[in-house]
């Protein structure tokens, strides 16, 4: 029975290993994607029309998160928009860049001031849009290093479980 609990205890920590991993390299996967698309949309000039700056707990240094919507025309019709980077919405930062802080004090300067604001839009589909669609060196590497390295440790864990249980051959 004592074995039972260790395979299920090692089979979750792969599962949970593996499964960060896969979430780390999907964040970093979003980012390139919405870049791609992104680099041909067409420039149009927006109004910030709500900017906030959330504070998030977790970890040992809090975390940020800038949301905000912009009110931008195409083709004759007003859209709204809210997707402020690369990164999937509501995605917070983990504490090391401070894009949320300085994307959050932009927004609000903006919005204070009424100036306008680049917005790319999707031409094929104009209700999708984003304000800044630079890619995120730092976090890409980020993202896709502890992507990396949480899948190949679940892996390994398996892997050496496995060793463990076969016994010396």
């Amino acid at each position: 029975m004592k074995h039972r609990a260790e395979l299920t205890v090692i089979a979750l920590v792969v599962i949970l290993l593996v499964a960060i991993g896969a979430w780390r390299l999907t964040v970093a996967g979003f980012m390139v994607v919405g870049a791609v698309r992104a680099a041909d949309w067409t420039l149009v000039h927006g109004k910030v029309l709500d900017a906030q700056l959330r504070h998030t707990i977790g970890g040992k240094r809090p975390g940020y998160l800038a949301t905000g919507t912009y009110g931008y025309e195409f083709g004759g019709r007003a859209y709204t928009g809210r997707q402020l980077g690369l990164t999937p919405p509501d995605t917070r930062d983990l504490g090391f860049e401070e894009w949320h802080l300085r994307m959050s004090a932009k927004l609000e300067d903006a919005k204070a001031r009424g100036a306008i604001i680049p917005i790319y839009v999707n031409p094929a589909n104009p209700g999708e849009s984003i304000h800044d669609r630079r890619m995120r060196f730092g976090l890409l590497a980020l993202e896709s290093g502890l992507g990396l390295l949480a899948m190949g440790a679940g892996i390994a864990v398996g892997f050496a479980s496995r060793m463990y249980r076969r016994g010396p051959r």
